[in-house]
Order: structure tokens, then sequence, then C-alpha cells
């Protein structure tokens, strides 16, 4: 066993080549980086209990509408706020490094 940085390249599973690097704070990022980010619109979600039929977007895998959000901004906001919001809150706005990436072939 090897760790993965010292692994030959011929061993690696995937390559990726970086296409994009940006500094972002994470309020200014658009609906198409939400996206890029994990943000995804589940269009067959059942209304919630309370009629809300609008909110169609998440990061996870949503039971019903009240479950989602009604942006792709809200969604990566609401996974910042579970995964950092103890340490570096969304209001904070903190500056992030934004990498884009593919797969090369």
């Amino acid at each position: 066993w090897r760790k993965s940085a010292t692994m030959p390249r011929s061993a690696a599973r995937f390559v990726w080549r970086v296409t994009d690097v940006r500094v972002v704070r994470p309020t200014d990022l658009t609906e198409a980086d939400c996206v890029a980010l994990g943000a995804r619109r589940f269009d067959d979600l059942p209304p919630s209990q309370y009629g809300n039929t609008t909110s169609r977007w998440s990061c996870e895998t949503p039971q019903d509408c009240g479950q989602a959000l009604g942006t792709a901004r809200h969604a990566v906001g609401n996974r910042w706020e579970y995964r950092y919001g103890a340490s570096h809150p969304w209001q904070k706005n903190p500056w992030q490094w934004l990498v884009g990436l593919e797969v090369a072939s």
C-alpha cells in the first residue's frame, strides 16, 4: 500500500485538468456556479404537508418540497451552513478558492 500522493500516475483512476481558478465570496456565486457545486433541481417532488410546490432546489435528495429550497444559491448556502457554519458562517462571506476541473483524457 502507498499513499495516493506518491502513487505513479499510471495507477491513478482519474487524471484531472484544472480549467479555471478564481477567488470568490460565497454570496457572489452565480446560479451556474451553484449548479456546478452540486445544487440540483428536483421537478418531480410531491408538495409538502403545507402545500409548498415551488421549492425544488437541494444539494441532497429531498423527500418533498418542504425539504427543498427556492434557488440553487439557497441550496448551496444551506449546505455551506451545515458543513462550515460553526467556524465560517455564510454571513461572514469569507474568500474561497473556486477551482474548475475536468477529467483529462
